[in-house]
């Protein structure tokens, strides 16, 4: 047990013992007059303060907050609401914060694996949701044409999509990698990194490996997380859309052309991609915190394209990056589809 923890269950115990006298002497005086239960009562208000001292003390321990997390992780990978003004220029209130859900150790794990703790916000200062559509307005006019370019590369395909109208996110922190997703099977280099990630995958197989990475790095994934997303049942998925398991080849074109966009479906509604790959709109509202605030274009340059868990109408799967000062652009693709350049960041 670690040091934490330890303080943690000696500072619950605690706790629990303040707890029970407190009820305890609360029953022997509720119903006493309050002239004959003067000395008593004021023992229960000594007793209530020292009862209240003793949570905050412990939450404290359980509890990072935001200075904290920014000394654990540095500046480069926390995006709070200081990042957040800095960004889309509306200020958050206080209220609206919620706590960080992760402990220290899960953060100082984090850093390791070079993933960025992220504030998201389900609407702007004004209210508005943080759909791509408002975050594109947004930086219309936060973004230096001469400098920084614009923010989206051509919106006419996808201007009166639901994805891009009415697809916000909830207000909460996330973990989420810097980096494609690697490939845990794969060889490591002289750094000790994988030599592969989850490019040059379709989609069945990003889910696979995404799968794998989330459980080498110890995440508490669900059982039915794995369960419906295990080698057997992504094995039926390639085998509906008439693709090889081995070779991500299509054998069977009508199969495919048959099939591809109700397979698409189901993968889209996996927990597994769900709960931990990111929207169309989180990929574009993580990327605006990391331009605004380091400058960085980060992974979705050169080419590259995070797939995300956002379905079209029509069965595609929505992708974004090649970001450049064009803007980013938005694509499409079939989940039998691969590319070099076309991978995927973990979100937990």
């Amino acid at each position: 047990m670690t040091f934490l923890c330890h303080q943690v269950k000696i500072g619950y115990e605690r706790l629990q013992t303040l707890t029970d006298r407190f009820l305890l002497e609360y029953e022997k005086v509720k119903d006493v007059l309050p002239a004959q239960a003067g000395g008593d009562r004021a023992g229960l208000r000594r007793l209530k303060r020292e009862l209240e001292t003793a949570y905050q003390e412990l939450e404290a321990k359980l509890i990072v907050s935001v200075a904290e997390a920014h000394e654990l992780l540095g500046d480069k990978y926390v995006f709070s609401p200081e990042e957040i003004t800095n960004a889309f220029g509306f200020e958050i209130e206080e209220s609206e914060i919620p706590d960080i859900p992760y402990s220290r150790e899960e953060l100082e794990k984090a850093k390791e694996l070079e993933e960025q703790l992220i504030l998201r916000v389900s609407h702007d200062g004004e209210g508005n949701p943080m759909t791509m559509k408002r975050i594109n307005e947004i930086m219309e006019t936060r973004m230096d044409p001469k400098t920084e370019g614009k923010l989206l590369c051509n919106t006419d395909w996808y201007k009166d999509e639901e994805f891009y109208k009415n697809d916000p996110f909830k207000t909460e922190w996330k973990l989420v990698g810097s980096s494609f997703v690697p490939d845990v099977s794969s060889s490591r280099d002289k750094e000790g990194k994988h030599t592969k990630d989850t490019r040059n995958n379709n989609y069945i197989h990003q889910t696979r490996l995404l799968r794998e990475y989330l459980k080498s790095i110890g995440e508490d994934i669900l059982t039915e997380e794995e369960e419906e997303c295990s080698d057997r049942e992504l094995q039926k998925l390639s085998e509906q859309m008439g693709v090889a398991w081995d070779t991500q080849e299509i054998t069977d074109k009508k199969k495919c052309d048959k099939n591809w966009r109700d397979v698409s479906r189901q993968l889209a509604k996996l927990k597994i991609n769900q709960n931990h790959r990111r929207s169309a709109t989180e990929i574009l509202y993580d990327w605006v915190l990391m331009f605004k605030n380091l400058g960085k274009r980060g992974v979705l340059e050169n080419n590259n394209n995070e797939w995300s868990n956002t379905l079209l109408s029509s069965g595609g799967i929505v992708d974004i990056g090649e970001i450049d000062v064009e803007g980013a652009n938005v694509g499409r693709w079939l989940s039998s589809d691969r590319s070099d350049y076309s991978g995927v960041c973990s979100s937990r």
